[in-house]
């Protein structure tokens, strides 16, 4: 008998079980795995795939949302559009999905496995995403004394908690969302419960959680948002879970409606008809919503108008949107669910987690590298990049963190518990249920002959990425001595030598309409791998610190010959820079940490 058969024995059952790509309990023939007497394991509905290719949407608006402070043809770009929406759409869907794929959930074991589903959808990215910006950009995310507390909440996705700018922002600051749609999954078997008793009763009870914090910021007059880390609109109505619960119980009572309805007969014209319809009631309903908040904004205040734009429209239109596809009627829901949309759907959230590590290392290191060509370069990097963590991280730490789950729930902890059983049989069963549980599976019978196609895929895609990470960074640009000496014409240029290193022959600065750009002229005086870092400070009459841009003179490190000529040119930040006087600059050495050659820093006036 085998140890698989031995438990089927000592427990009296037995049932086969898979993990589908979610991370969700789905049958399979080779393999058994014991459940507790009297457990029931849950069913899942059939995949809506068109709903997985939704996503993509959003997390590319957010991107382009962030984008627009690194790059600065983007300014003030699509300002009609409410990107805070899109936050919204994956709050609904959230609750839509996991209300219509775990509708039946009961019982201990189900209801554990799925946490440990929930963790695994997403943990990994979330963990990465965290460790690489603190690999990559130290300077700004180093993890000092006054920060282990910010971090550990970033770690265990509670930042959201903590109302308050430092906190829900800190780190990768798109993940407070995350945080956010934690405590939805904590809630959810409790919400499930109330929704299948009085299916309006979790929104009237979340719809009130949200109305008072609406209240209480009115009451109190807080501001819309307060960097300073104290309480504000954004915090208690935008950030904090309890505000944002309602719809997420709105999306559950759209899956409840759709058990009802997803058996009517809808022909493929009027599906298709109805799919355009929600989706033009979704852009209307986003483009107008500034109106929408400017038209309530007398009768109800500033916050009630704020929740308006930016969940309340959002609620009723992603109501729509997602009853419409799921049904799977139309022809563009047909062809959202071939394998290509489904797969990037899939690495959608990997695409909303990836690419605030880029542009905060971007911002760093380049930020004057604000051209079209960056900008395309940065999306490539970011949709290859976040395919390469859907293979080799979210997938393998989705089958793994599951397959730990199996162990905790269906091993028969009961049954070892027994005391006639000798120590001997016990470890034979507990082996078993890993053995059972474990999402690996054996290599058939016969040898698989031919090349691993997906491996020389997946290597080759490496090898591409690290070239895109290469070529993206942004290298100098030499000019000539003539070139140089038709720029440097400024009245307002003065330059300074940092020898033995470099020479800075320019540095000028002008006042554009919003901002100051600044040009920097650089010679080098030796053959010299340029290893340095530039900064460039606004100030005030009196010397006063009010903005700063700092960037490598060289991102990729290139060894430069004596007598280079480069030139550099770079925005200081918008924030206060129309308050400055003047530009102080000075040269850092990257590897000493500090200036080559100590003198006080040359001040261009404006």
């Amino acid at each position: 008998m085998s140890v698989s058969s031995a438990i089927s024995a000592e427990t009296g059952r037995s049932t086969a079980v898979g993990i589908d790509q979610s991370g969700a309990p789905a049958r399979a023939a080779n393999r058994s795995v014991p459940l507790a007497p009297g457990a029931k394991r849950d069913e899942r509905p059939p995949q809506i795939k068109s709903l997985t290719v939704l996503r993509i949407f959003p997390a590319f608006l957010v991107v382009f949302f962030h984008s627009q402070h690194h790059f600065s043809f983007l300014r003030d770009a699509a300002s009609a559009i409410a990107f805070p929406q899109a936050v919204a759409f994956f709050f609904v869907l959230s609750g839509f999905i996991l209300a219509y794929n775990y509708w039946g959930l009961n019982g201990k074991q189900n209801t554990i496995r799925f946490y440990f589903a929930r963790v695994a959808r997403m943990w990994p990215a979330h963990a990465l995403t965290l460790l690489l910006l603190v690999l990559l950009v130290p300077e700004v995310f180093r993890i000092t004394k006054d920060m282990v507390p910010v971090f550990f909440a970033n770690f265990f996705l509670v930042q959201a908690w903590i109302p308050t700018w430092k906190s829900y922002f800190s780190y990768n600051a798109p993940a407070w969302s995350n945080s956010t749609e934690v405590s939805f999954y904590a809630f959810f078997p409790i919400l499930l419960w109330c929704m299948r008793k009085r299916w309006w009763l979790p929104i009237l009870l979340t719809g009130l959680l949200t109305l008072g914090l609406v209240a209480y910021c009115t009451v109190m007059r807080l501001p819309e948002c307060d960097p300073s880390g104290g309480l504000s609109e954004q915090a208690l109505t935008f950030i904090f879970p309890l505000s944002r619960v309602v719809e997420f119980t709105v999306g559950m009572s759209a899956a409840m409606l759709l058990r009802k309805i997803q058996h009517k007969h809808i022909g493929l014209l009027a599906g298709t008809a109805l799919e355009i319809c929600a989706i033009a009631f979704v852009c209307f309903m986003n483009l107008s919503s500034a109106a929408a908040r400017a038209a309530v904004l007398p009768v109800v205040g500033s916050t009630a108008a704020l929740w308006v734009q930016n969940s309340g429209m959002a609620i009723v239109a992603f109501y729509v949107l997602f009853l419409v596809f799921s049904l799977q009627r139309g022809l563009i829901s047909k062809l959202f669910s071939m394998p290509l949309f489904v797969a990037l759907g899939e690495m959608s959230f990997g695409v909303y987690m990836l690419h605030s590590v880029i542009l905060a290392y971007r911002g760093i290191n380049f930020p004057a590298d604000q051209s079209v060509s960056a900008y395309i370069m940065f999306w490539m990097t970011l949709i290859v990049g976040a395919h390469l963590m859907w293979i080799l991280v979210e997938r393998p730490m989705r089958k793994l963190i599951m397959s730990t789950g199996d162990v905790v729930v269906f091993t028969p902890w009961k049954l070892l518990a027994t005391s006639s059983m000798t120590v001997k049989q016990k470890l034979n069963i507990a082996l078993a249920a890993i053995k059972a549980t474990s999402l690996k599976k054996k290599a058939a019978a016969a040898p698989k002959t031919g090349p691993n196609w997906r491996s020389i895929i997946v290597s080759a895609e490496v090898v591409f990425f690290i070239g895109l990470l290469y070529f993206s960074l942004p290298t100098i640009h030499p000019i000539t001595a003539a070139e140089a000496h038709a720029i440097t014409g400024g009245a307002n240029a003065v330059s300074a030598e940092y020898a033995p290193y470099l020479k800075c022959v320019s540095a000028s600065a002008q006042r554009s309409s919003d901002t100051v750009v600044v040009t920097l002229i650089w010679e080098a005086m030796q053959d010299e791998t340029l290893d340095f870092r530039a900064n460039a400070t606004g100030m005030g009459k009196n010397g006063t610190y009010l903005c700063q841009m700092s960037y490598l003179l060289d991102p990729r490190h290139q060894r430069v010959r004596k007598g280079t000529i480069w030139k550099d040119t770079f925005e200081l930040p918008t924030s206060n820079s129309y308050r400055a006087e003047q530009v102080g600059s000075v040269l850092i050495d990257v590897a000493k940490g500090k200036m080559p050659l100590s003198r006080q820093p040359m001040s261009v006036p404006l």
